[in-house]
C-alpha cells in the first residue's frame, strides 16, 4: 500500500507546467495568536490515541494554557520559514475497508494518522486560507463548503426542470478518480494557489507540508518500513479536503444546457440535451479527460457510469 501511495511521486518532476515563483516576498506571514492555539487545544478530544509523535491529546487539552505560548511561537516560526517539522508530517497510514468484502488494495482507503499538534496548526491555517480562496472555489463543489446546497437536490432540480419543458432528454455521466487525494502534485498545486493570490507564506508552507513526508503503514501489530512520499495530500488530515478542492477548481463548467458538479472527488456531468444536440456535452467530457491527464489525475473507468 505504501507503493500505491507513492506511485506518482515522480510525476511532478516531468510536468510541463510552468513553475510559479514561491519565494517569500515582502509581505508579512499570517500571525497565529496564543489565545487561538490554546482554544484549539481545548477542543481536542482527549479520548483519541496518541499519533506518530507520541503526544497525547489529553496532555495537550489539559495543558492548553501552558502550551499555548510555546506552540504559538513554533507555529509562527514554521510559517515564517515555510518549513514543517519532519516529525509533525510523519504519517501512520491505516487501511480502512471501503467495501464489506475486500479482495484487492483498491478496496481499502488509506487514512493518515497525524500529530495532534500538527492538526491544531492545520486548523489555525485553514482559518487564514479559506477567506483567501472563497471566491475561487468551484461553486458547484458541494463537499467541504459551509452552507452549500445539497448536490442531489441541485442535480434533480435542473434535470427535472429541463424534462418538464418536454424539449429533450437529460444525460448524466458520473466519474470517479483513482486515489484522487494521493495523486495531487505539490508543484502544480503551488502554481494554482499562487495564481489564486494565496499568501506566499501559506503557499510555501503548504508545499513543504506535502513534500518529503515520511509515512508507514500499520495493520494490527504489523508495521512496515518508512518510505518518503512527495505526492498527494493524505486523507484524514485537516487541510487535504480543501487542498483537493483547490487543485480541481480550475476546471469548471456551468451553462444552461450543460454543467458539471462535484462532491469531493466524485464528478457528474449533466447534459440537458435538446433535439439530439450533444456537442457541448461531449466536448466537455473530452476536455475534462485531457485536463485530468495534464493534472496527473487518474479516472477510474470501472466506476464511470
Amino acid at each position: 500500500m505504501d507503493s500505491q501511495q507513492s506511485r506518482a511521486g515522480t510525476a511532478e518532476e516531468s510536468s510541463t507546467h510552468p513553475s510559479a515563483d514561491t519565494s517569500i516576498g515582502e509581505t508579512s506571514p499570517p500571525i497565529i495568536k496564543t489565545a487561538q492555539v490554546s482554544r484549539e487545544l481545548r477542543r481536542l478530544r482527549a479520548s483519541k490515541a496518541a499519533c506518530p509523535d507520541g503526544v497525547s491529546p489529553r496532555l495537550l487539552k489539559v495543558c492548553a494554557s501552558e502550551l499555548g505560548g510555546p506552540l504559538q511561537h513554533i507555529f509562527n516560526l514554521s510559517l515564517e520559514q515555510g518549513r514543517v517539522l519532519r516529525l509533525w508530517k510523519t504519517f501512520c497510514i491505516t487501511p480502512v475497508p471501503k467495501v464489506s468484502c475486500t479482495s484487492e488494495l483498491n478496496d481499502f482507503r488509506p487514512v493518515a494518522l497525524t500529530s495532534h499538534v500538527m492538526k491544531t496548526m492545520e486548523r489555525l491555517l485553514l482559518q487564514h486560507l479559506r477567506p483567501q480562496v472563497q471566491y475561487t472555489l468551484d461553486p458547484l463543489q458541494f463537499a467541504y463548503q459551509v452552507g452549500a446546497e445539497d448536490a442531489i437536490i441541485y442535480m434533480l432540480h435542473r434535470s427535472l426542470s429541463h424534462l418538464d419543458r418536454g424539449s429533450g432528454a437529460v444525460r448524466i455521466m458520473f466519474l470517479d478518480f483513482s486515489s484522487a487525494f494521493n495523486t495531487i502534485q505539490p508543484l502544480l498545486l503551488r502554481d494554482k494557489l499562487t495564481e489564486m493570490g494565496v499568501d506566499s507564506y501559506l503557499v510555501a508552507w503548504i508545499v513543504d507540508y506535502l513534500k518529503d513526508r515520511p509515512q508507514y503503514v500499520r495493520l494490527g501489530n504489523c508495521t512496515c518500513d518508512i518510505v518518503v512520499s512527495n505526492t498527494g495530500a493524505p486523507q484524514g488530515t485537516v487541510l487535504s479536503p480543501i487542498l483537493f478542492s483547490l487543485y480541481t477548481s480550475d476546471f469548471q463548467h456551468n451553462s444552461e444546457s450543460c454543467h458539471m458538479q462535484k462532491f469531493a472527488d466524485d464528478t457528474a456531468f449533466v447534459g440537458c440535451i435538446r433535439s439530439g444536440q450533444e456537442e457541448e456535452y461531449r466536448d466537455l467530457i473530452n476536455d475534462f479527460v485531457k485536463w485530468c491527464d495534464s493534472n496527473h489525475l487518474h479516472l477510474n473507468t470501472s466506476k464511470t457510469k
